[in-house]
């Protein structure tokens, strides 16, 4: 398999943010953001508290050399973000728990994260950052889609949105003034679009083939692009 398939833009990026690139940071982060906002919000933690948190995490990240060690074929990069959010949730729990108490106990200390690359390989899962994830993935294609749909003046993104949000294919009909023969095309090649653009996603986040295929099929759990 060509590795051409496998650009690995992130993970060219997540090797120069570990060597302190500030736009390699940033664009690690904002990929990596949402997702890990979702996870700690269905966690319980409030909007605030879970930005808090997301900061910490990648202030962990970028500041202990752990993604100078951090290598593609030690497993996915994701699961090495998780590992350091646990942990560092844990860690503020209990010393949010020992105040309380008046104890005025440390925080569990967080001295593994400076190597925690281990943690990468296996068959991590976490179900709850896979959902997210896999909206993260689903809101880029969305987005993609939508990009390409205003500059060639298609109107496939706008059928599928209104479909998405549970029009009938009459009433998408009648708010763009069409057929519901073009309302059909347009919403079966727009999900046929974004499947592809789904797919690209995936393989910017992937260094092989295998990972790709591994990838393809937790995104599949929560996200359903095909046209049928």
């Amino acid at each position: 398999m060509s590795q051409d398939r496998f650009p690995t833009t992130m993970w060219t990026n997540i090797k120069h943010a570990g060597k302190e690139d500030p736009m390699a940071s940033d664009k690690v982060a904002r990929r990596y953001y949402p997702a890990l906002l979702s996870y700690l919000q269905g966690k319980g933690l409030s909007a605030g508290d879970a930005d808090d948190v997301a900061q910490e995490v990648f202030l962990q990240l970028f500041s202990k050399d752990v993604l100078v060690r951090a290598d593609k074929e030690k497993g996915r990069f994701r699961a090495l973000l998780i590992t350091v959010t646990k942990r560092i949730v844990q860690g503020n729990y209990r010393k949010q728990s020992a105040q309380k108490r008046g104890g005025g106990a440390q925080s569990v200390p967080l001295d593994k994260v400076a190597e925690p690359v281990a943690d990468m390989g296996g068959d991590f899962e976490d179900e709850e950052f896979d959902r997210g994830w896999a909206s993260n993935i689903m809101a880029l294609a969305m987005k993609g889609l939508a990009a390409e749909c205003d500059k060639s003046g298609k109107n496939y993104y706008k059928a599928l949105t209104m479909f998405l949000r549970g029009k009938s294919y009459q009433e998408i009909a009648d708010d763009l003034k069409t057929s519901l023969t073009n309302v059909s095309t347009w919403i079966r090649r727009a999900k046929l679009r974004l499947k592809t653009l789904i797919d690209d996603e995936i393989r910017t986040y992937s260094s092989s083939e295998e990972e790709y295929i591994r990838e393809t099929k937790i995104i599949r759990r929560y996200v359903n692009p095909d046209p049928d």
